[in-house]
């Protein structure tokens, strides 16, 4: 018998036999009676078979109830993010004012005029100009080189008017001739001009540059005159010579002339520049 007819008899006859290494194979019997299995594993718990991979797709428009699981996550992703909010959402903040004023913070200061070029616990110094604090917070300042960005607020409304006078409020000289380079409780200081106040009320002022926008008014109608005399009273010389630079009770300054009084008439003068509109009369000519 040949090779080739030998391999066809043993392929015919014998199926399990594996020719390319020449040696029979015959599959393991299975018990009849399987072994018992291990307590450990008949405890285990069963774990569930993922889903079939060709189970169909929901239809298209069909609303997919979440789970549980799915629900509880988006509840607490949503609390913590709520949570989050005020720290991780930047807050607007206010409006910064081009202008400090009595009453702001050193914070607040810093932030208008920048920098000092020296500062103490009690004031910052910019140039030629200063700014005082108590408390903390502003009290005054003195305005010179660099202008500061301040500004002296009315504590109410005003009527606007053109000029301010003995007896007017600090708003209405606030509103009348802006906020002072300098001031305290008693004074309001412009450049070289001055306004003295008592009890909150104008008293009196001392007028330089710039020129203050005051007035000394009649306290009642007097004849229009060319000149006034000794013997003339306070009306009248106003009528005649307007309102002084600064005054007391005793005198009005003119530039560098003055006018004096007693028992409120005038007394006598020093007529200096502006040149007084005053004439000292002759007996005979007081004569009618």
């Amino acid at each position: 018998m040949s090779v080739q007819e030998f391999s066809r008899y043993m392929q015919a006859n014998q199926p399990d036999y594996d020719f390319s290494e020449g040696i029979a194979y015959s599959p393991p019997s299975i018990p009849a009676h399987p072994e018992p299995v291990p307590p450990q594993l008949a405890a285990a718990p069963v774990l569930e078979r993922p889903a079939s991979s060709d189970k169909p797709a929901s239809p298209a428009g069909e609303t997919v109830a979440p789970s549980k699981s799915t629900v509880e996550s988006t509840k607490e992703i949503e609390g913590a993010l709520a949570k989050a909010g005020d720290s991780a959402s930047p807050k607007p903040s206010s409006p910064t004012r081009d202008f400090f004023t009595v009453g702001s913070t050193k914070d607040e200061v810093l932030a208008v005029q920048g920098t000092p070029d020296n500062f103490t616990d009690s004031s910052f110094s910019y140039g030629g100009s200063s700014v005082y604090f108590e408390r903390d917070k502003v009290k005054s300042w003195r305005n010179g080189y660099p202008k500061l960005k301040a500004k002296l607020l009315p504590s109410a409304a005003v009527e606007a008017k053109a000029y301010f006078t003995v007896g007017s409020t600090k708003d209405e000289v606030l509103a009348v001739q802006g906020t002072p380079d300098n001031f305290t409780d008693s004074s309001f200081n412009y450049g070289g001009s001055s306004v003295y106040f008592e009890r909150d009320k104008v008293k009196s002022w001392r007028n330089g540059y710039p020129e203050l926008k005051a007035k000394l008014l009649p306290s009642a109608a007097v004849e229009a005159k060319a000149y006034f005399t000794v013997g003339s009273t306070k009306d009248e010389v106003l009528a005649v010579q307007g309102t002084p630079d600064n005054f007391t009770d005793s005198s009005f300054n003119y530039g560098g002339s003055s006018v004096y009084f007693e028992r409120d008439r005038v007394k006598s003068w020093r007529s200096g520049y502006p040149e007084l509109k005053a004439r000292l009369m002759s007996e005979s000519s007081k004569r009618p």
